[in-house]
């Protein structure tokens, strides 16, 4: 888009032209949110944009105009530039899917470094800062706040301020580290007031100045010794109530295995494969292999327990303790043999012979 000769005259009669370095007021009608607009081609722009692209030429796909001075009403060509447009990425949920309740922010473990902040954010960013009571004092962060702390926007993505003021001032924040304060004060945005530490190092410097919970619902004050009706329990749960909605087998979203591949499983174990072996192949753990065998997991019609020996849990009828001491009395059969051949382990054996 380009702006023809007409629309240049006519938006350059609003403008009140100053000193080169110095701000130049619009004259026309300035809208509520301050940044006064004019028409182009049948396009509204704002004033900015639009004395950028008559001087400067168009502006590039993917960016916008920020003003260097701050002052929405500024209309000084020289204070405009044009820099990446912010980036919304919506939290993900587990799946990796943008879910409906998703914020339009995130914080973020990828912090920048002080090269990569241009100036012009650089330049906003302690524009927001109070530094009125001396270097010395706490800087008292003016911005947007979450959870009592600063909360800013850096190349499209949420950080909280304290660790951008500390990138600004010494050039990057180490990975996986919590910026912590000196003062106390969750809005301070004094660099020298703020130092990095890991989450333990910041859990013992809470409590060591007595900023931890000071009267935490705990033994017979928790909410679930309070009022215990209000907790979902046996048949008020809602897995009993709504079975349906609960995912089981390959509906998991963990799931490694599908309905086709536990029935290779069993038909491979039943020809004589090792548990171990299936494992292996399968990438499973042997007592998830174990599970599936036993039908304990991935149940279905008709599926019934094709473990081999040892029966996990199996207990012993009366008549079958009464033969096992009768068998280990008399010496006929080993403790290992009457384990086979009961399916239990030596050690069920073991015990009730000696009971």
């Amino acid at each position: 888009m380009r702006i023809t000769k007409g629309e240049s005259a006519r938006l350059w009669k609003n403008i009140e032209i100053k000193e080169e370095n110095e701000c130049w007021p619009w004259l026309g009608k300035i809208p509520a949110d301050g940044y006064p607009r004019v028409s182009i081609q049948g396009k509204r722009l704002t004033v900015a944009q639009a004395v950028f692209m008559d001087k400067k030429g168009e502006i590039s796909s993917g960016y916008r105009i920020e003003k260097t001075c701050g002052d929405k009403e500024c209309c000084n060509f020289k204070h405009c530039v044009a820099v990446p447009k912010k980036k919304i990425s919506l939290t993900k949920g587990h799946s990796g899917v943008k879910t409906k309740n998703s914020k339009p922010f995130r914080y973020t473990r990828d912090l920048p470094i002080r090269d990569e902040i241009d100036p012009v954010q650089q330049a906003r960013f302690w524009r927001k800062v109070c530094k009125s009571d001396g270097p010395d004092a706490c800087w008292p962060w003016l911005g947007t706040s979450t959870g009592g702390y600063g909360s800013v926007s850096i190349n499209g993505q949420r950080h909280r301020a304290t660790r951008i003021a500390y990138i600004l001032e010494y050039g990057s924040f180490p990975d996986g580290m919590y910026a912590c304060h000196k003062c106390d004060n969750p809005l301070c945005a004094n660099p020298t007031h703020i130092f990095p530490g890991t989450p333990s190092e910041n859990s013992y410097d809470m409590h060591s100045k007595n900023r931890g919970p000071k009267n935490p619902a705990t033994g017979d004050r928790n909410g679930a010794r309070t009022q215990p009706e209000r907790l979902t329990r046996g048949e008020d749960h809602w897995m009993r109530k709504n079975p349906e909605r609960v995912p089981r087998g390959e509906d998991r979203a963990m799931s490694k295995l599908t309905w086709e591949k536990v029935r290779a499983l069993r038909a491979s174990y039943t020809k004589g494969a090792t548990q171990k072996a299936l494992a292996e192949e399968y990438d499973l753990h042997q007592s998830t292999v174990s599970d599936i065998v036993r039908a304990e997991t991935w149940q279905e019609a008709g599926v019934v327990d094709i473990s081999r020996g040892h029966t996990k849990n199996k207990k012993l009828t009366d008549e079958q303790v009464t033969w096992a001491k009768e068998m280990y009395k008399t010496g006929e059969m080993s403790q290992r043999a009457m384990g086979r051949e009961l399916g239990v382990n030596q050690t069920t054996i073991r015990n009730a012979v000696l009971s």
